[in-house]
């Protein structure tokens, strides 16, 4: 049985292996059934509409189960139909506009998120915000609820910033794991992923030799 795959989604600026990504993977090894993965975009030489279909290609590649995005790469992963948690997101125009991000954040909203995914999407959703986070803050919540009408909206407001500290990020990973557990489909597979699942399968990505059965 193929463990549960989550990836991870960096922040603007970012990179795959920073701290948040650092503190997930110390979060997870009390979750031994639970594999994480990231992956690197960059709007230099691309565009938001570019990175997501790289992402979305990774997620079919690697079956991935669960998405955390971080920052405005919550934004990125905001309109794939896939359970996910969106740490701090920006999920507002205006709120993209103080930052000074790119104009193609403006026509993925109006093209791509508003228009089209948003009613496709019938996962899970967690909004994670942060109470003293000086980009984004907690206003995100209430244009999520209005656009994902088909899923299930869950809301928690940390007292931190726009990084989330480590004892926080292990909330973040507690609480996905009860996503996982309240969902049929995910929890069938995790009652039933063995230790020798697990070894097997981190063998197998060590040989690069990951097959259908998993």
């Amino acid at each position: 049985m193929r463990p549960i795959q989550v990836l991870y989604i960096h922040d603007f600026n970012g990179s795959a292996y920073e701290e948040t990504y650092k503190n997930i993977e110390e979060s997870l090894k009390k979750y031994p059934k639970i594999i994480l993965h990231t992956i690197s975009w960059d709007l230099k030489d691309s565009s938001i509409s570019v990175e997501r279909l790289n992402i979305i290609n990774y997620i079919n590649e690697n079956k991935i189960d669960i998405l955390i995005g971080n920052s405005v790469g919550g934004y990125i992963i905001s309109s794939i139909n896939k359970p996910k948690i969106l740490m701090n997101s920006p999920l507002d125009k205006m709120q993209l506009g103080i930052v000074g991000l790119y104009p193609d954040f403006y026509e993925s909203y109006n093209k791509e998120l508003w228009e089209n995914y948003g009613p496709n999407n019938t996962e899970d959703i967690w909004i994670c915000s942060s109470s003293k986070d000086n980009l984004f803050g907690t206003k995100s919540y209430s244009l999520v609820k209005n656009l994902f009408t088909n899923s299930n909206i869950i809301r928690n407001i940390f007292e931190d910033e726009h990084v989330l500290k480590f004892e926080n990020i292990e909330k973040v990973i507690d609480g996905m794991f009860n996503m996982i557990k309240s969902n049929d489909k995910l929890l069938n597979r995790l009652e039933n992923i063995t230790e020798e699942d697990v070894h097997k399968y981190m063998k197998n990505v060590q040989n690069d030799s990951i097959i259908d059965i998993y």
